[in-house]
């Protein structure tokens, strides 16, 4: 493990320092540079506009390039807008020659001009890119992308090459993200806080809590195109997620024409996957269509101790627990817009994903006594089945009168989701010395059916104010949710199941959030800033049928955001943002009825708990050279009345895990984030957090409070051995931490994998190794006045996958990135992406 970590850090500290400004000749990728050569004040512009000369139609996100003369050598770039047009400021005195390219047209070179403080402001001719001779004939082309991009509110990671996911979903991808971890059940965090939104194409997710990670694992990998890290979201977006969002965008808005392509794979632990795509462009009409489907088997095993401190002479609990588990999925996807004129769009779009499984899980309890012999044993055998659909339906209209300055979008969506569940429990009592069966002790069977309805309407408005851009927007949230449980047990005298009333039970929850926003966002002094404030008013009832009981939950929240960023260059920012951020409590966390899945440990709700809030700041400070980037962000969080898991046992041993409302928790840390490209052999990144959480419960415990500290390291590297083939590493480790009531131990991830490219290009071939040294898995230690538990979980994720990948299809067209898709108040990227 030291070993692993010392070269971590080595490739952190290379990172870095090869993320200095360097001032050879360049011949890489177009990534901005920094060029250290002392000069004299900046005073120049150059501005511009790239068209396409097959259709003399506008090249939005075009690469602009400026370099130095004699040397060559890039000192800064930008992209052109929805218009076209592109504009450098900030030049010094020099000779100049300006390098234009866009995926599927032949670069361009100007000719050289001079910057003088006579002549400081060069307006270029309208610059004509001729298409790539290839495309002509069906070959798809794509443009070398940075891997890693800063945007003034996000972080950008490209995923369309990231072949370490090849076979796998999307919680494999996210995995591989700095700053994202994903534990074992598929639960995904940022910065060590699970509490984070997930959007989809910029939407949130179509499910929540449990659903979520089974959606999260319906989606293949391959279908994704970049992730989007949000640490510190605006007033525009939803306020949920109290660590930021993270923005899953598909593929689907940069490939027009015709085109499409198929990825199959299968692995060991019967994992069989397959994928396509299909995207077809005919007058007005795009449609973007997707499929995926996923098969495979998974085994687990854990292992508990508990130590009663109740009682006098004490008494202990072992528990050992195996496992196994199969799920099968489908996921399809389209979405169609339509041009009425150019200035409007009506969009229309569905996602339908389907889910069966079951799984098989033996635990073995064993009950001591002092001194530790066994004073009894028995075997608990749970078989479940499981089935879900969700389906989600959205429509659109858009019309631009001039792009990210005056705009209206709405949109109105439904979602739909209904799972159920089927648990058979069998209760086997065993001999003291563990070698028979004796007899049978308990059987019952659970009957659980969840359904749940979203609606969903939107107005967005964009138009300029004062030199300055103003956002405004209503949203509209009306969610209901019907659970309703059934549980039977068995009469061990007759055989015959018969309804039992304690344990059944039904309700239902309604939510209604209204929210009004406004955003205004420029240029103020040499500054980009970004003030935001939403207003958003919440209605809850939560009516439990069998107890007759209702608990309303009725508030209103006021969340301002944010940003001010100053570029120095245009390879240099610094930057600095507040959010205001809220968890609302989940149905499972308010359902006040508990859950005897494991009757050694059991679950109950809260209905009395309280949302939480958080109060998030950063600091960003990001440098670009032509050999990659570094970013260091220093943060800090305060989250008031903080949910947290509680958990007891009672004078029987049995063990009760709850919610409760904590007083407060403050995390601060800073986060290092390099990549890093050699040429055109070598690249990848390496990121480092380190945060310090220090929890308040003195209202509940002054003994609950945790002052803990933890880090995290991971690393990515890809390596090009030779035309067409690449391998890929990846490597992550959290070191132990303390969490509330207890400590958790570290987690390693690792993964390794190659890719050749077949056919021109147009196929590929895959093998990826997910965990080759097996160390998936975490300890965690629980130590109180009133009980101690140590406990053991670890999954199977040692596995191999092969891939097959094929495109086909026209030449791709870049379809213009909307400000409501970026979601950044248009304004704009730092450098080049």
């Amino acid at each position: 493990m030291a070993s692993a970590l010392r070269s971590i850090f080595a490739l952190l500290v290379l990172l870095i320092v090869s993320s200095a400004p360097a001032t050879a000749q360049y011949s890489g990728p177009s990534v901005p540079a920094v060029d250290t050569t002392e000069r004299a004040p900046s005073i120049g512009t150059i501005e511009g506009t790239v068209l396409g000369s097959d259709s003399r139609d506008a090249l939005p996100t075009a690469t602009v390039a400026v370099l130095s003369l004699p040397d060559s050598v890039l000192v800064t770039g930008t992209t052109a807008d929805a218009d076209g047009r592109f504009a450098i400021e900030r030049l010094a005195p020099g000779r100049y020659f300006v390098r234009v390219s866009f995926v599927g047209y032949e670069p361009f070179a100007s000719e050289p001009f001079t910057i003088t403080p006579g002549n400081p402001r060069i307006e270029l001719a309208a610059i004509s890119l001729a298409p790539v001779a290839a495309m002509l004939e069906g070959v798809q082309v794509e443009a070398e992308r940075a891997e890693v991009a800063f945007e003034i509110d996000r972080t950008v990671y490209n995923t369309r090459d990231h072949i370490a996911a090849r076979g796998g979903n999307a919680t494999d991808l996210l995995q591989n993200i700095p700053a994202i971890e994903v534990d074992v059940d598929g639960r995904v965090s940022l910065r060590g806080n699970q509490n984070v939104g997930i959007l989809i194409n910029g939407k949130p997710a179509p499910a929540r809590g449990d659903f979520l990670t089974t959606f999260l694992q319906q989606i293949p990998a391959d279908l994704v195109e970049r992730v989007e890290v949000l640490p510190n979201p605006s007033a525009k977006f939803d306020p949920e997620g109290m660590a930021g969002m993270i923005n899953i965008v598909l593929k689907q808005g940069s490939e027009l024409g015709t085109s499409g392509g198929v990825i199959l794979s299968a692995g060991t632990a019967d994992e069989r996957n397959a994928s396509g795509s299909l995207n077809v462009q005919k007058g007005p009409w795009t449609v973007f269509s997707n499929y995926g489907y996923r098969s495979e088997d998974r085994s687990s095993n854990g292992y508990n101790f508990r130590e009663n401190r109740y009682l006098d002479p004490l008494t202990f609990l072992e528990q050992n627990s195996v496992g196994q588990r199969s799920s099968r999925s489908h996921v399809g996807s389209i979405a169609a817009d339509y041009a009425i004129d150019p200035k409007s769009t009506w969009s229309v779009s569905g996602l339908v994903s389907r889910r069966d499984g079951s799984s098989d899980d033996l635990n073995r309890y064993v009950e001591l006594g002092t001194p530790v012999d066994a004073t009894g044993r028995y075997d608990r055998i749970a078989a479940n089945s499981g089935s879900g659909t969700n389906v989600d339906l959205s429509t659109g209209f858009r019309r631009v009168t001039q792009p990210s300055e005056r705009e209206l979008t709405a949109e109105l969506r439904f979602n739909r989701s209904v799972n159920g569940n089927f648990d058979r429990f069998t209760e086997n009592l065993v001999s003291l010395d563990g070698n028979e069966t004796t007899g049978l002790r308990e059987q019952s069977r659970d009957d659980l059916d969840v359904r749940e309805n979203e609606w969903n309407g939107q107005v967005d408005w964009i138009r300029p104010l004062a030199g300055l851009k103003l956002e405004t927007g209503y949203k509209g949230t009306a969610r209901s949710m019907q659970n309703d449980l059934l549980t039977e047990r068995m009469d061990l005298a007759t055989g015959v199941f018969s309804t039992d009333v304690t344990r059944t039970n039904a309700f239902a929850y309604d939510e209604q959030v209204h929210a009004a926003y406004a955003l205004v966002s420029g240029r103020v002094a040499g500054l980009d800033v970004q003030a935001g404030l939403r207003a958003e008013q919440a209605l809850t009832a939560f009516d439990l049928f069998t107890s007759g009981e209702t608990f309303d939950g009725d508030y209103r929240s006021l969340f301002p955001s944010g940003v001010v960023a100053w570029k120095p260059t245009a390879a240099r920012q610094v930057k600095l943002s507040y959010s205001k951020r809220v968890n609302r409590p989940r149905t499972s966390m308010l359902n006040p009825f508990t859950s005897y899945a494991d009757p050694q440990n059991l679950f109950a709700g809260n209905p009395y708990l309280r949302p939480e809030y958080t109060h998030a700041f950063e600091l960003g400070l990001q440098q670009f050279s032509r050999t990659g980037s570094l970013s260091i962000t220093p943060y800090f969080r305060r989250t008031v009345d903080q949910m947290e898991r509680f958990k007891t046992v009672n004078e029987d041993g049995t063990s009760l895990t709850t919610w409760r409302n904590y007083d407060r928790s403050d995390s601060f840390g800073a986060e290092v984030i390099g990549s890093l490209r050699v040429g055109r052999s070598l690249s990848g990144f390496a990121s480092f957090d380190a945060y310090r959480i220090v929890t308040d419960a003195s209202g509940i415990d002054d003994g609950l409070g945790s002052n803990a500290f933890s880090w995290s390291a991971r690393a990515n590297l890809t390596w090009t051995v030779r035309e067409g083939l690449d391998v890929q590493a990846f490597y992550l480790y959290r070191a132990p931490r303390d969490v509330a009531q207890g400590r958790i131990s570290s987690f390693t991830v690792a993964n390794l994998s190659i890719r050749q490219k077949l056919m021109d290009d147009k196929a590929s071939l895959t093998l990826r190794v997910s965990d080759p040294l097996d160390r998936m898995g975490f300890r965690f230690e629980i130590d109180s006045p009133t009980f101690y538990q140590l406990g053991e979980r670890r999954w199977e994720s040692r596995r191999a996958t092969l891939s097959f990948s094929y495109n086909f299809g026209q030449a791709p067209k870049r379809s213009q990135r909307t400000d409501r898709e970026r979601g950044d108040g248009g304004m704009g990227d730092v450098g080049i992406n």
